[in-house]
């Protein structure tokens, strides 16, 4: 999890701002959301839908993960999804 006070923010797909949840049930239905899953990779989800499906994603794909704090960007990184 980010240390306090920093905010993470995903894009991937058509999903230009994906916030970080602590489990799937906080997201609203249908809403993205990324998560840290059980084996502590970033996983992204939509809440009782397919996240490839409705963002368009696909393996290959640019995902990018933003650590902030408000007002002031620190870091990033861009990954590609795995074949």
């Amino acid at each position: 999890m980010p240390a306090k006070g920093k905010l993470i923010k995903v894009k991937a797909g058509r999903a230009n701002a994906i916030g970080l949840a602590t489990h799937y049930h906080a997201v609203p239905k249908g809403k993205p959301a990324a998560l840290i899953g059980s084996s502590g990779l970033l996983e992204i989800a939509i809440n009782g839908d397919s996240a490839a499906r409705k963002l368009r994603l696909t393996a290959g794909d640019l995902v990018q993960v933003l650590l902030s704090r408000p007002k002031k960007t620190l870091n990033y990184c861009s990954i590609k999804l795995p074949n």
